[in-house]
């Protein structure tokens, strides 16, 4: 083989090299992420929003509504002094991949609810979650979140 030839698979052999780290490590390049938030009827009640992420490999995917999370990778907090609009966006930069995100809402008084959701964050599009029962936690103590999630028996009770 002439040297030539040598030196063109050689530069050849490199540039696939480098186009496969490319490929490999594209993914895991923080990018902003676009999260939707929707509070849906109950958005007026809201008066305090804190959003929190952490990677699902953190946080435990399997169970993860449950798990015990202390370290979350960030957070973000909204107060609103007339109630919160039907969709709050955050963007974040974050990889790809899945997430656990918290959301706590609080209303006007001392009350709040809680609840996580299993998220995959992609970049090129928002991701949305649904939070509407969330948000009807905070009106009327309590009782149209349990409505829709069919947690009361005819007469409001639990």
């Amino acid at each position: 083989m002439s040297g030539f030839l040598r030196t063109r698979w050689a530069r050849f052999t490199v540039l696939f090299a480098a186009v496969g780290v490319v490929l490999f490590l594209t993914p895991k390049v923080p990018r902003d992420q676009t999260l939707h938030v929707d509070l849906g009827r109950g958005s007026p009640h809201v008066r305090e929003l804190i959003i929190r992420w952490v990677a699902a490999e953190k946080g435990g995917k399997t169970g993860s509504r449950s798990a015990n999370i202390e370290d979350w990778t960030d957070e973000a907090t909204f107060r609103y002094e007339t109630g919160a609009p039907r969709v709050v966006e955050q963007t974040a930069r974050l990889s790809d991949g899945d997430y656990v995100v918290e959301i706590e809402a609080s209303g006007g008084g001392r009350q709040s609810t809680v609840m996580r959701y299993d998220v995959t964050l992609a970049s090129g599009r928002a991701t949305t979650i649904d939070a509407s029962s969330l948000a009807l936690g905070l009106d009327s103590g309590g009782a149209d979140a349990r409505a829709a999630k069919g947690d009361l028996d005819e007469d409001g009770g639990s």
